[in-house]
């Protein structure tokens, strides 16, 4: 049986978060507002593996 490291989801968790902030760190509020669609679309295909890892690891039984 293996063993499940619990800190392997976190440590995912913060790599796409500071992906995130890297993307929009530079970009003015206004850059933000005019590229909206697009900003939007980049951090919800940044974050899915986020919410993705943060869901399998509160599943009962489960190893990573």
């Amino acid at each position: 049986m293996s063993r499940r490291d619990d800190t392997v989801p976190m440590r995912h968790m913060l790599d796409y978060a500071r992906e995130t902030v890297a993307m929009v760190s530079g970009r003015s509020r206004g850059d933000l507002d005019t590229d909206r669609y697009d900003t939007v679309w980049k951090i919800i295909k940044d974050e899915l593996p986020v919410l993705i890892a943060a869901l399998e690891s509160a599943l009962p039984g489960h190893v990573s």
